[in-house]
């Protein structure tokens, strides 16, 4: 995905009865907590508002509707959706800039997963949604089944068309473009080459750890460069030792024949001078 810096908005809304609920609910709110900022992320470069437990007003060809869902994914938003210093408390569907949701997701909570594999299938497709995506994050499950703990709907035509998984488990989102892959408690997205997308806590830590493998990988690099030259330093000095040590052999070489010559020379010289004392000596004694 590009990135062009277009603000991903996302209001949170929790209505003072669910507090405790949640409270209780962990894996529930725990999902949550993951699943918004990733997918604010992920779609930061277009015009989508991310919503959560905001309540989905629909008031038109008889149709009265009203329900929170977990997670909302609205498309096509003209930023900012609201006057500055307002907080959004409610999404009445049909009004200027306030198309319904293109998916929403439901995690199971104690209170209301019944519903969500229920009654909401029908609700999503009166209310106008494209996708709809139901998980179960507890261990003992609260309705999956057989291991399997996602859920999906697809409406076309009026018509609520439940989505299947594939081979590996994993569940196709055509308004996302991504793969849904449930993850024991977390429900993970997946690009179409299989990668796991990751939100912007996990990417800062990962550049930071590529970070500090760069530099790891530096200092090695440094550390060898070092062991390199220490090794050449060491080779040259010992080649310099070597020829010093040559270079003083074959001076004291020069010099011992050097004495041995001039020992030899003088040897002779004592001779000679021995012989002539005796001659010498000899014409003293026949006068």
């Amino acid at each position: 995905m590009t990135t062009k810096n277009i603000e991903v908005l996302t209001h949170v809304y929790i209505d003072p009865e669910t507090v405790k609920e949640m409270s209780e609910a962990d894996e529930h709110t725990k999902l949550i907590q993951y699943l918004t900022p990733l997918l604010e992320w992920l779609y930061r470069d277009r015009n989508w508002y991310i919503l959560s437990n905001i309540k989905m007003i629909r008031r038109d060809s008889g149709i009265r509707q009203d329900i929170a869902p977990d997670i909302a994914i609205v498309k096509n938003i003209t930023l900012p959706i609201t006057p500055p210093n307002t907080t959004l408390s409610s999404w009445r569907i049909g009004q200027p800039n306030r198309p319904a949701p293109s998916v929403v997701f439901e995690v199971a909570s104690k209170a209301t997963w019944r519903n969500d594999i229920d009654q909401k299938i029908n609700e999503y497709r009166l209310l106008g949604v494209s996708e709809y995506f139901a998980y179960d994050p507890y261990t003992p499950a609260l309705w999956a089944i057989n291991g399997v703990r996602l859920r999906g709907w697809q409406y076309r035509g009026g018509q609520a068309q439940e989505l299947t998984l594939d081979a590996r488990g994993w569940m196709r989102s055509e308004e996302l473009d991504a793969w849904l892959v449930p993850d024991s408690k977390f429900l993970r997205l997946h690009n179409n080459r299989g990668r796991r997308y990751l939100s912007q806590a996990e990417e800062e830590r990962r550049a930071k750890l590529q970070e500090r493998r760069a530099g790891l990988q530096e200092l090695r690099a440094a550390e060898r460069r070092l062991d390199r030259e220490r090794q050449a330093a060491q080779a040259r000095l010992l080649a310099e030792r070597q020829t010093a040590e040559r270079q003083l052999a074959a001076e004291r070489q020069t010099a011992e024949r050097q004495l041995a010559a001039e020992r030899l020379a003088r040897q002779e010289a004592e001779r000679r001078l021995a012989e002539l004392e005796a001659k010498l000596r000899e014409l003293n004694n026949n006068l």
